[in-house]
């Protein structure tokens, strides 16, 4: 496959896994071919290589008997959890690859409806034909979840059946809404301006944008345009991120937990602070022992932690981290010299690290002084903040 033109210097490219799912029986097979799976792979390609990312359907349809997995409708689905687990172990078994799984719905129809997100490791698709959005079939279904497992929302928060219903929800919203809400930078979805010609809204005094061309957007273009729909610079950045994530992790996005044996941060003696205050612990089972230390800072601060070594030798330094939206870049030092130069945490959410390896320093027996420093930050991030969660040393 040639390299599409892009707005980045380096493409990410996805191996598209396709499953075919039927009922245990075989029975209620998904309706979909070879060919229109082809067809929503080459109609992702076109559109997100403006974000430097390609898909390549080089792998066959895999055909998988599981009436559990084909009724599969997310999380309003009564046993979702362990749909969702099925699915993922599915998934894990093709590392590397992006599994798109087709099944028919629990329904006795094919159901149209596809979604993803970033806590699954897969997208689920629906039936191929009938998913007409204003008289033509929706090519860019396969493109706008692909989105989602990137984690992109959509470009509303609420969803409308008239004009009147969403100018009474915003006159009430109005005076609360937070600078930046996404309900103020396009209209909401009002179904009965799906397939108008209208470009903007006004709702409350506010004249909205209506993105009908964005992917993320439930809006479509009146007549039979085949022009795929676009992203904008912000989700294209926000994705790629995610995407990276996604390679790091091989399909998964990074967890910290094998990081349960190493130095807990939380726990670990506190050196000097300087332009860096630990304010709260994140909890769950991603972290290593179930917490990572979060600390607000500035540029330019620093925090140092007081490390034992047992015996002296040659060590490799391993840091479990966290990366956020508002998280700065990080310099590593290991009594006052540098073991990494740049840890770059910024990601449009907050997810675990995964291992980042620091260097292999030569270290004497006893305490030993880690500090961290904040330096620069990624154009997108909003602040300079950071999070630890466990450091290892591995003698070599």
């Amino acid at each position: 496959m040639s390299g599409p033109a892009s707005a980045y210097s380096s493409r990410l490219t996805f191996a598209i896994q396709p499953v075919i799912l039927s009922d245990d029986d075989g029975s209620r097979q998904a309706q979909i071919t070879p060919a229109q799976i082809r067809t929503w792979v080459d109609r992702s390609n076109r559109i997100w290589k403006h974000a430097g990312i390609a898909f390549e359907l080089q792998n066959e349809p895999l055909a998988l008997r599981s009436t559990q997995l084909n009724g599969m409708m997310g999380e309003t689905d009564s046993d979702w959890d362990a749909k969702r687990n099925a699915a993922n172990r599915v998934a894990w078994r093709y590392p590397g690859r992006l599994v798109v799984f087709f099944r028919f719905g629990p329904g006795p129809e094919p159901t149209h409806h596809s979604f993803s997100w970033t806590d699954v490791g897969f997208v689920v698709m629906g039936d191929f034909e009938g998913n007409v959005i204003c008289g033509r079939e929706n090519l860019d279904l396969l493109a706008h979840e692909i989105g989602h497992y990137f984690g992109l929302s959509h470009t509303f928060t609420r969803t409308f059946g008239t004009v009147e219903e969403a100018e009474e929800h915003l006159k009430v919203r109005a005076e609360t809404m937070p600078a930046g809400s996404n309900e103020l930078l396009y209209a909401p979805f009002i179904r009965s301006l799906t397939c108008t010609s209208e470009a903007a809204v006004t709702l409350a005094g506010r004249t909205l944008p209506i993105p009908r061309d964005n992917l993320m957007s439930y809006y479509g273009r009146p007549g039979h345009s085949p022009k795929p729909d676009v992203l904008t610079p912000h989700q294209m950045a926000w994705a790629r991120r995610i995407a990276e994530l996604r390679i790091v992790g091989a399909g998964r996005l990074p967890v910290n937990t094998d990081a349960t044996s190493a130095l807990q941060f939380e726990q670990m003696e506190q050196d000097d602070n300087r332009g860096v205050m630990p304010a709260a612990e994140l909890t769950g089972e991603s972290w290593g022992g179930g917490k990572a230390l979060f600390c607000r800072a500035v540029k330019g601060g620093q925090i140092s932690f007081r490390v034992p070594v047992p015996a002296g030798g040659r060590y490799r330094m391993e840091l479990y981290a966290a990366y956020g939206p508002d998280y700065g870049n990080l310099r590593v030092l290991m009594d006052g010299r540098v073991v990494k130069r740049e840890v770059r945490t910024w990601a449009p959410l907050v997810t675990p690290s995964g291992l980042i390896v620091l260097g292999s320093p030569r270290l004497s027996q006893g305490a030993h002084t880690l500090r961290i420093e904040i330096g620069a930050k990624q154009p997108a991030s909003h602040g300079y903040n950071l999070a630890l969660d466990a450091l290892r040393l591995t003698r070599q």
